[in-house]
């Protein structure tokens, strides 16, 4: 609830700046910092909620986010990578979590005033949400079999930017 009148504030700060002149790289650039501490925030909200993550992950921003070349409110591009589980069991408790987790940040995400990813490029959507490996099954498959579908993903995802979390796991996806 406190978040959503600050992610209001956002669109006033840009109003601002246009008033002074200012120019357009800027003004995205400074979008893209409010607009990243704001997901930050909600992500750290979201931890408090549901616990500590059964394993690592980084969240992703993909599309213009991930370009840093946000407009006001975008719509959500995101997906989440985490560690590659040991067991099966190990998996199945990631996904239970993950699953209730990212659909609080999407609603959350949602109610600050970006709206959710027509095409579902959500990490709320399990395809979006996968271990490390993966990530790398679908990058390798984007690039063997460009088909268009697979051509739409690879445009949004390849230009992702990890925002928070474990930053080694998009380092070592990229």
């Amino acid at each position: 609830d406190g978040l959503v009148p600050v992610s209001a504030k956002i669109n006033r700060v840009v109003g601002l700046l246009l008033k002074d002149g200012a120019r357009a790289s800027n003004i995205t650039k400074i979008i893209t910092e409010l607009n990243d501490r704001l997901v930050r925030k909600v992500l750290e909200l979201a931890e408090k909620k549901f616990g500590n993550p059964p394993l690592p992950y980084c969240w992703l921003s993909l599309g213009s986010e991930g370009r840093k070349e946000q407009t006001f409110k975008t719509d959500q591009d995101n997906a989440i990578v985490f560690a590659d589980p040991e067991t099966a069991s190990q998996e199945e408790e990631a996904r239970c979590y993950f699953a209730g987790f990212t659909t609080y940040v999407k609603d959350s995400l949602l109610r600050c005033g970006f709206p959710p990813c027509p095409a579902d490029y959500m990490a709320s959507n399990p395809r979006w949400c996968q271990p490390l490996r993966t990530w790398k099954k679908y990058l390798g498959e984007w690039v063997a079999t460009p088909t268009p579908d697979a051509l739409l993903s690879a445009l949004t995802f390849f230009d992702f930017r990890p925002v928070y979390g474990e930053n080694v796991l998009a380092e070592d996806l990229r």
